[in-house]
């Protein structure tokens, strides 16, 4: 995989961290640093170690088949991603969706509810996110980019650079994201934001499989 490759998938996955401080940059919840460099530190691990087991099992395959392998897991994450940012976009519409976020209690679940709606990570409501509540938004974010990372280790990808990339990325994407949400209107994030990550995968994927044909 070439490195301006590996540099869109690493900036796709990234997105889902701008669009997270945008979220809490609209509702001002603050994100201290430490925060951020927990949760670009558990995306880089997750990133790191997905994209190394997609590089040990496309080894035991020829070079094609992995490559095909790796292509399609990039395209279907590509599309997931794509509904399920239109879906959290069709939940925000006021007359569709009203009344406020309830937060369940169990770890999976409340994590599964951060990776549909960031805010849920500021459990006390406090308009902080503290260290503890960094660890439950981290832990979103990895688990949605485990399968680009996977899909991106077949493809031929390198696993530290990749993991490295997403670390920084994911950090000073977080950090723009507040910014900018904190001096922008809320309306403005709207759809385009939330389908941006699933283009760029499945393009990219669509660009590997093409390669290989």
């Amino acid at each position: 995989m070439k490195f301006a490759e590996a540099m869109l998938i690493s900036a796709a996955i990234s997105v889902d961290a701008f669009g997270a401080g945008l979220v809490y940059g609209f509702r001002r919840i603050h994100a201290p640093w430490r925060v951020i460099y927990v949760v670009g530190a558990m995306s880089a691990t997750a990133v790191a170690v997905s994209t190394w087991l997609g590089g040990v099992v496309g080894a035991l395959f020829d070079a094609s088949v992995a490559a095909i392998v790796g292509g399609a897991i990039l395209v279907a994450v590509g599309v997931w991603l794509g509904l399920e940012g239109i879906g959290g976009w069709v939940r925000e519409r006021p007359l569709l969706c009203e009344g406020s976020v309830s937060v369940r209690l169990k770890p999976l679940g409340l994590v599964v509810q951060i990776m549909r709606d960031p805010e849920a990570a500021d459990i006390d409501r406090s308009g902080t996110i503290s260290t503890a509540e960094a660890y439950l938004l981290g832990a979103a974010l990895a688990l949605d980019s485990l399968g680009t990372g996977l899909g991106a280790g077949l493809a031929g990808a390198d696993w530290f650079f990749v993991g490295l990339a997403v670390g920084v990325l994911t950090c000073l994407c977080f950090r723009l994201g507040t910014a900018v949400g904190g001096r922008t209107p809320e309306r403005w994030g709207g759809l385009w934001i939330r389908i941006a990550p699933g283009a760029v995968l499945f393009l990219m994927g669509i660009a590997a499989l093409r390669n290989v044909f």
